[in-house]
């Protein structure tokens, strides 16, 4: 079982505290990549976090919205495998941020 803590930046209101909430998924999967973490918040929170990482769950998808980050390292692709990153008692940060478009004028 592994432990993701994961702070979401820019995301709508989902109910949890603070413009920044951190929360924490109890992961157990036998490899651990950014595409599941996305896949376990969809899972947790539905429709709010559908137009962010709705596409993450189609193979090889890239999320051109969203910054990937483990252990203040960018992950830029989400199937990258996240164990080495885990530390010793079984826990991953993990910081996403949702890049809004900006309308050309």
């Amino acid at each position: 079982m592994t432990t993701v803590s994961v702070t979401l930046h820019g995301f709508p209101d989902l109910g949890l505290d603070g413009g920044q909430p951190t929360l924490d998924l109890e992961l157990a999967l036998e490899i651990l990549t950014g595409r599941e973490v996305f896949k376990a918040l969809l899972e947790r929170f539905g429709a709010p976090l559908e137009p962010a990482l709705g596409p993450a769950r189609e193979a090889h998808c890239r999320l051109k919205n969203v910054h990937l980050f483990v252990n203040d390292k960018t992950i830029n692709d989400a199937d990258e495998v996240l164990d080495v990153h885990v530390d010793a008692t079984g826990r991953i940060r993990v910081l996403l941020i949702l890049v809004k478009a900006i309308a050309s004028g």
